[in-house]
């Protein structure tokens, strides 16, 4: 009975599809022959598919069923996959931005024509919701600037679903407003996502510096408002406060690693000047100064590259933690050697206290030692 409905289904499917293409208008259906051709390729793959598995059925025919499952593996994924790409320039078609409002538009008009219950509407908002919900979520926490304007955008866009959800009547006069709101907050949460997601890339070694030079540079070329792109600053601003509070509860505790006790008053001066750089650009920014932002923005990528090398510093350390070092040659060992990798000599059975003028050359990796190595390079690996 499964496979009799999915054939059913199927054929529907076969029929429908490019009747409700040819529905939307020729210059939909030129726009995306392509996409409708691969779905109903796909059906008809599904449609043969089902017709042999419910003949091994009838059949009992262990083998062809088994051959019948391994097909599956591949069958299902593609037809999924042709339905999602469709799905998408389907549902983005209609006088709004976003397939979310278009998608609200069509409910709405299919129960007034009687082709969809009343239900249908609480389902897509409640399923809208959610997922707004999960992006909210993911964007604020993501540890970039722009977080706060596409997190705002997002949760406008959640508020509008629930004023929607709420409405007595499902008349256009009555959806236009909220579905024209829903429309821009989505398009605009959408715009700050390509913005981070194009800007990750640049000069600088750390991601999230790029992410504000790119939008800073773009506010002052008039690509984007000026309000979004001092968003930007302030993630920025917020995102560095929060790194320097864990990277100073990360060194409160004592190390007796001499590499990592040369290398925390550098990081914390670097620290202090990539901070000075962003209140200059900040408010070079608010001026308008270009010329002040260049300069602003070539302090932020010289001391963000410093910040890289000390990164590096930490993770050199934190790779070598639970090493022994060679009272001979100082060669840093693993723990279950016995006699030295690069000289022969016979190893300590606890690590011992070398110099540090060279990366190889640690001090004893005590636990409390061990955990704050760890915690540094987690720290910069979070920050970079």
């Amino acid at each position: 009975p499964l496979v009799d409905k999915q054939l059913t289904v199927a054929e529907r499917e076969l029929h429908e599809v490019p009747q409700r293409a040819e529905a939307r208008g020729s210059e939909f259906v030129a726009a995306q022959q392509d996409k409708i051709q691969a779905v109903v390729e796909q059906f008809r793959h599904y449609h043969t598919w089902l017709e042999k598995s419910r003949q091994a059925l009838v059949d009992a025919d262990h083998a062809q069923l088994v051959a019948a499952y391994e097909e599956a593996q591949a069958l299902i994924p593609a037809l999924f996959g042709a339905l999602e790409v469709y799905g998408a320039a389907f549902s983005a078609q209609g006088p709004f931005a976003t397939p979310f409002a278009n998608t609200l538009a069509r409910i709405a008009e299919g129960i007034h024509a009687g082709q969809a219950g009343e239900e249908s509407w609480d389902d897509y908002i409640n399923n809208f919701s959610q997922m707004f919900t999960a992006k909210i979520a993911e964007v604020r926490n993501a540890p970039l600037p722009g977080r706060g304007a596409c997190g705002q955008a997002y949760q406008q866009g959640f508020e509008v679903l629930q004023r929607l959800q709420a409405l007595e009547s499902l008349d256009a006069a009555s959806l236009q407003a909220p579905l024209q709101e829903l429309d821009e907050a989505v398009a605009t949460g959408e715009k700050v996502e390509r913005l981070i997601a194009q800007g990750v890339e640049g000069p600088s070694p750390i991601p999230m510096t790029n992410v504000v030079i790119s939008a800073v540079r773009k506010g002052l070329a008039g690509e984007i408002d000026s309000s979004l792109a001092s968003s930007f600053l302030d993630d920025y601003r917020d995102l560095l406060d929060g790194f320097w509070e864990g990277f100073e509860r990360s060194i409160a505790r004592p190390s007796d690693s001499a590499l990592v006790q040369q290398e925390i008053p550098r990081t914390l001066e670097t620290g202090d000047s990539h901070d000075a750089a962003v209140e200059e650009l900040m408010n070079a920014f608010g001026q308008k100064d270009a010329a002040a932002c260049d300069a602003a923005i070539a302090r932020l990528i010289e001391t963000g590259q410093k910040l890289e090398e000390s990164r590096q510093v930490y993770n050199t350390a934190a790779q070598h933690q639970g090493q022994v070092l060679c009272p001979g040659c100082g060669r840093a060992n693993p723990p279950e050697n016995k006699r030295c990798e690069a000289c022969g000599h016979i190893l300590p059975t606890e690590a011992g206290v070398g110099s540090s003028s060279s990366f190889n050359v640690l001090a004893r990796s005590e636990e409390h030692t061990s955990e704050l190595q760890s915690q540094l390079s987690i720290s910069y690996a979070v920050f970079c």
